[in-house]
């Protein structure tokens, strides 16, 4: 049964209960406005590695949802470094284009992206990199590497380890010159090599992945500082589960020591590994696709289960991203549509585009109403406190509702 800060929904067919509603969700506050021997040529644009493409550079508005808006899919890679600053992979998987926000993600501005870019890690408001692949077809595991310092109006492939061979497995970057990479040679015990470069990728550093019997089949790493930083180890999925374990480095990863695993019952068996990111050097989430969100407060030694309403079902078993800028505040992405949290994962609310019931609409006063369903979510209950301009969620009844009715500030009847 979802869980709801307003109460435990029954499953009667005719429901009257009292709502919290009170305290269960405020009006959403006002946003605020808005080398090599030789160096190898930039990358202008989209490119096929050469050729220049154009992309519009005008601003897309994500707020209204009724007049249906612009922006296309998130395709993963979801950063934000600040509250209003935020980068993302957006549209096609095979031809993704890099969009900027600079207002919390009310709106987006498109940028150019190497072509067959796979996933990207901006590290600061012009300067970033990308994993991506030498050949398109919908490859999904890149070999080349290439960085700008523009916000992405230029690419400019780097040099990978000279010992290296195979793709691209996990990257991590703190800066234009300090990251990490993990290059991935087959599967099993020893198949990846961990390498850090403090230089822009003039020269890389090989270093050891935690040593583990388990035949790791992915890597997934997360710095704080050039000597703090995570990798975690995923097995081989299936039937909705996957093994799994948490390391740690405060040597900027020379040495690493197992805090958390399945085996050791710290990490939950479920799900399947896909967006790790500490906050701070306590507060950290894990998203665990046909999972939900895990939360860690000790640096990862444990594990809880944060938050995945009202994000399921639109969710179905995928996020595309996530991404913490504090302990608290952090956003995640499904579809088109932008999420945001301030409570560490405990609630979510829609940022952009607005949500428009799809379902049985009641208001108790001029400003305050219910209603039922949006698209995505048909179940979930959405609660507007300034007549209808917004609308955030507030929980999700075991049963879809067809009617409701405010009775009143705190009591809701409907019928499922």
């Amino acid at each position: 049964m979802a869980h709801t800060t307003c109460g435990r929904w029954s499953g009667a067919a005719i429901l009257g209960l009292a709502l919290a509603l009170a305290g269960c969700s405020s009006a959403p506050s006002s946003p605020t406005p808005p080398p090599a021997a030789a160096t190898p040529p930039a990358h202008s644009g989209a490119v096929t590695r050469g050729k220049p493409v154009s992309v519009s550079t005008a601003p897309m508005d994500m707020t209204d949802g009724a007049k249906g808006n612009a922006m296309p899919a998130f395709a993963g890679s979801l950063q934000f470094l600040s509250p209003r600053l935020g980068f993302a992979l957006a549209g096609p998987p095979a031809s993704p284009t890099l969009m900027k926000t600079v207002n919390g993600g009310r709106s987006w501005t498109p940028a150019p992206a190497p072509r067959d870019v796979v996933s990207i890690d901006m590290v600061a408001a012009q300067s970033g990199w990308a994993a991506a692949c030498v050949k398109s077809a919908g490859c999904s595991v890149p070999s080349v590497l290439d960085r700008t310092t523009d916000a992405g109006t230029q690419w400019h492939p780097v040099k990978l380890p000279a010992s290296a061979s195979g793709v691209i497995g996990s990257m991590d970057f703190l800066s234009s010159r300090v990251g990490w990479i993990t290059m991935a040679f087959g599967t099993g015990p020893g198949a990846a090599t961990l390498y850090r470069t403090t230089d822009a990728a003039q020269s890389w550093t090989a270093l050891s992945l935690p040593s583990s019997s388990t035949p790791w089949l992915a890597w997934r790493l997360d710095f704080l500082s050039p000597a703090m930083g995570w990798a975690l180890a995923s097995g081989q999925p299936g039937a909705g589960s996957q093994e799994k374990a948490l390391y740690q480095t405060a040597d900027g990863g020379r040495s690493w020591t197992e805090i958390a695993s399945t085996s050791q019952n710290t990490l939950p068996e479920g799900g399947y590994s896909d967006a790790l990111d500490f906050a701070t050097a306590a507060a950290g989430y894990l998203y665990l696709a046909r999972g939900t969100v895990m939360k860690t407060t000790d640096g990862g030694r444990h594990w809880v289960q944060a938050a995945n309403d009202p994000l399921s079902p639109e969710a179905g078993p995928f996020l595309s991203g996530l991404s913490f800028v504090n302990a608290k505040t952090g956003f995640t992405a499904v579809g088109a549509r932008l999420w945001k949290t301030v409570n560490g994962a405990s609630s979510w609310t829609p940022v952009a585009p607005n949500l428009i019931p799809a379902g049985a609409v009641s208001f108790a006063s001029p400003s305050r109403g219910l209603a039922v369903g949006f698209l995505g979510n048909p179940q979930a209950l959405l609660l507007t406190h300034d007549g209808g301009k917004h609308w955030t969620p507030v929980g999700n009844p075991s049963r879809q509702w067809d009617r409701v009715e405010m009775a009143g500030q705190r009591t809701v009847w409907g019928t499922a």
